[in-house]
């Protein structure tokens, strides 16, 4: 009985295996999508979908351009935050394919920026009210 349900086990994890296949073409697609959504002013939705398009690509390359997408937009909505961890993460995995350099001075500045006492909201989705 015990061999007969380590089979089915087998069987339904390597069925959920292989429908998490990475897909580079959806990885463009969201880019592109991240890329309108930020054109249209909504930073953090475009950032949060070009991590998602970072996870979802198979090729480094990919991967790397999606992380780029979302620093650009988090940057561009001063989500320090986020900005910092997609930084981090770009510059720890995908150094052949970025100014690490660069990146270490950005991560400096928001390390200034939050000792100077600037900070993110707390509830991003309240900053219409006056805090």
């Amino acid at each position: 009985m015990s061999r007969k349900i380590n089979r089915i086990l087998f069987v339904f994890i390597c069925i959920f295996a292989f429908s998490l296949k990475a897909d580079d073409a959806e990885c463009r697609k969201m880019c592109k999508e991240s890329e309108e959504i930020l054109r249209d002013g909504n930073a953090n939705k475009a950032g949060e979908l070009a991590l998602e398009a970072s996870e979802a690509a198979s090729d480094s390359v990919l991967k790397a351009n999606a992380l780029h997408l979302a620093v650009k937009a988090f940057r561009t909505g001063k989500m320090l935050y986020k900005e910092f961890n997609a930084l981090d993460k770009l510059s720890l995995n995908y150094a052949p394919y970025t100014d690490v350099n660069r990146n270490v001075e950005r991560m400096m500045e928001i390390a200034d920026l939050y000792y100077s006492g600037e900070r993110e909201p707390l509830f991003w989705s309240f900053r219409f009210v006056p805090w």
